[in-house]
């Protein structure tokens, strides 16, 4: 079964804007940048900040951006994942690295400010509530749900997916799935997605492009993409079981973004795939 999803809005694209050129090589003329102040899109990819590789295997990425947003990566290796808990919907990224570590970790500045900022808008409280470590704690606790199940489970992966005031858009989750299937977003400022593969073999890609808003034109999509997993134009091939969990928030002041998750299951494949998000109004920060 071949499923195609069309696109939330329609975006257009443009050159971006670069802040931090390459050395300029002698055999090429000099250029002028536009005059068009609008021409300018911030281009600059998410920083890897840290990564922590946990007891059941699992490796947790976090990234962050120069415009104060946040994202993590989890790939599962183990039986769960631990940012799909259902209440990681009021946490900052910074919340889940201090539950992941101990106090000999330093936490990244970067991470410090996108916490910081979050608190500004009232998503989450300025300090942290909980004690460090305390999401390790958890993972060895099987009483917890997200420690006790797979990920995977239609059930499991519908909850921490799907089923989520804080990310009330997009096409949610089809499970079982196999074929290609795939979804472009307009303007966000929360987003997430999930790709599990239960059977078989597989592409997917997850990518992103930073929006600006033209006094003229309208919503302006920067033509450079940059990957979260699968590859980009050399599409990645993932074998079962592969399970991949990704959130990302742009606070107050962040650069709105536009995202693109597929995936192309070869003969005989089984996946669950998800993409919620939280839609923005305008494609500049707010």
């Amino acid at each position: 079964m071949r499923r195609l999803l069309l696109p939330t809005s329609l975006l257009f694209t443009f050159a971006c804007g670069v802040d931090h050129p390459a050395e300029p090589r002698a055999d090429l003329p000099a250029v002028d940048a536009p005059d068009d102040e609008h021409a300018h899109i911030d281009h600059a990819e998410d920083e890897l900040v840290a990564e922590l590789t946990l007891d059941n295997g699992n490796v947790v990425r976090f990234f962050a951006n120069a415009d104060g947003s946040a994202g993590v990566l989890e790939e599962v290796k183990g039986t769960a994942a631990v940012t799909d808990d259902p209440e990681r919907e009021t946490w900052s990224v910074a919340d889940v690295f201090w539950g992941l570590t101990d106090k000999r970790a330093e936490i990244p500045e970067a991470l410090l400010r996108h916490h910081e900022l979050m608190a500004a808008d009232g998503d989450v409280p300025p300090t942290f509530m909980n004690e460090r470590g305390w999401l390790l704690e958890r993972l060895n606790n099987p009483t917890v749900s997200f420690a006790s199940s797979s990920p995977c489970l239609n059930s499991t992966f519908n909850s921490n997916h799907c089923t989520s005031s804080t990310y009330p858009s997009g096409p949610a989750c089809y499970f079982n799935t196999s074929g290609g299937i795939g979804w472009t977003t307009g303007s966000t400022r929360r987003f997430k997605a999930g790709f599990c593969l239960q059977e078989g073999q597989a592409h997917s890609n997850l990518h992103y492009e930073h929006l600006s808003e033209h006094p003229s034109i309208g919503c302006l999509s920067c033509r450079v993409s940059h990957v979260v997993w699968g590859g980009g134009i050399n599409p990645v091939t993932y074998s079962a079981t592969t399970y991949k969990s990704w959130w990302w928030i742009g606070p107050s002041g962040a650069s709105r973004r536009k995202w693109v998750h597929t995936a192309n299951g070869f003969s005989g494949a089984v996946y669950d795939w998800a993409t919620k998000f939280y839609a923005s109004t305008t494609c500049d920060a707010i």
